[in-house]
């Protein structure tokens, strides 16, 4: 049976969800707009606000690593023999039939592991399998890679005075898997759950854990990947701290066992972030008119770009988050015809410019590496 709570909508569709105690009316997908009531709330936010009634530690953010790994102006095309240096590069050493296992590695022993391991600020990179992994289609993009693009998603939202004033931030693949795990266990008792247990969310959400975060306090959208582990699949929750609303971003929806899966997983952020929420005493700086810890009405954005093969989903993930960060439309920026050049600007950076093959003096942090990726694709 479907969770009422989750519903489907059209773009032409404006749907009223009525809860126990309010209506919510949920936006279009990629109207910005807010009502006058939302914008009264939004006024009174961006104050730091007083110490939440939790002991998980300080509220303030971490510091942003230097030097920015996103300076604008990076979007002309690179030489063509950098392109065909790099495809050199990514093939050399590559094997005809990897060995079996979970992650195998992609290179023979003389070209799987690096000499000194790429340091991304986020994680190091000691294998050249883990770019060969983000660079070919359709192969799955596994939490690291997703992680590290989040990293540097939140730097350039740090980064910039005009991204930041959007009060926007996102958390790592950790947070969805931990909140699904602790919302499993709190359903099976909640009288004797212990909420020790949710240290490390809580600290989350106060901005300490997270590199480049920001404390839920201080933001009003929230981007969250999750991860369904029995189909190998990303999506993106958008979360709305103004208006208590959960939108979901799905790039390959589908009826039946898919959305069903997808949406189990989207239920427990529903129905676990208002109780934790509750406990850091979000509600009352947050919002005028608390909700309680009903559940989060969530809803199903339908009007999106849809991927084109299986392994994609990891990729449309982090193209919707920079759209919403942007507030670019996902319609007309998230295209499938274009994944394939999106990751090839970014390898060609990754590959060619990190490549063994290279002199030293032409190599490049990760940090450079995402620069030319993000900005080729989305210049400011």
């Amino acid at each position: 049976m479907r969770d009422p709570g989750i519903q489907t909508k059209d773009e032409k569709v404006e749907e009223e969800i009525i809860l126990e105690q309010d209506f919510i009316k949920v936006a279009e997908p990629g109207n910005d707009e807010n009502s006058k009531e939302e914008e009264s709330r939004l006024s009174r936010l961006g104050q730091r606000p007083a110490r939440p009634m939790t002991d998980v530690g300080s509220p303030s953010t971490a510091p942003t690593k230097q030097p920015n790994p996103l300076p604008p102006g990076l979007t002309d095309e690179p030489p063509q023999e950098t392109l065909e240096e790099f495809r050199e590069w990514i093939k050399k050493g590559l094997l005809k039939r990897p060995p079996p296992g979970k992650r195998p590695p992609r290179y023979g022993v003389k070209y799987e592991s690096f000499d000194k391991p790429h340091d991304l600020g986020f994680m190091a990179v000691a294998n050249k399998t883990w770019y060969y992994e983000l660079a070919t289609s359709p192969v799955w993009l596994w939490d690291d890679h997703i992680d590290v693009a989040l990293y540097y998603l939140r730097k350039k939202i740090r980064q910039y005075p005009e991204l930041e004033q959007r009060q926007v931030t996102m958390v790592d693949t950790f947070f969805s898997a931990k909140v699904r795990g602790l919302w499993s266990v709190y359903q099976r008792s909640p009288e004797t759950f212990d909420w020790d247990s949710c240290d490390s969310i809580l600290r989350l959400m106060l901005g300490v854990r997270v590199q480049s975060g920001s404390s839920w306090f201080e933001v009003n959208t929230l981007l969250i990947p999750i991860h369904t582990a029995d189909l190998k699949h990303w999506a993106l929750v958008k979360h709305e701290l103004t208006n208590w609303t959960i939108e979901m971003y799905d790039s390959m929806q589908h009826e039946g066992p898919h959305n069903s899966k997808v949406r189990d997983g989207v239920e427990a952020l529903s129905k676990f972030i208002p109780l934790l929420a509750d406990r850091l005493s979000l509600f009352e700086f947050k919002l005028r008119e608390p909700p309680g810890t009903y559940p989060i009405p969530v809803t199903i954005i339908t009007d999106i770009p849809r991927q084109g093969n299986g392994g994609d989903c990891g990729i449309f993930t982090i193209k919707n988050a920079e759209c919403l960060i942007e507030r670019r439309d996902v319609r007309y920026w998230v295209i499938q015809e274009c994944m394939q050049i999106f990751k090839e600007w970014r390898l060609v950076t990754c590959g060619a410019m990190q490549g063994e093959s290279l002199k030293a003096s032409t190599k490049a942090t990760m940090m450079s590496i995402w620069t030319s990726y993000y900005f080729k694709f989305f210049p400011l």
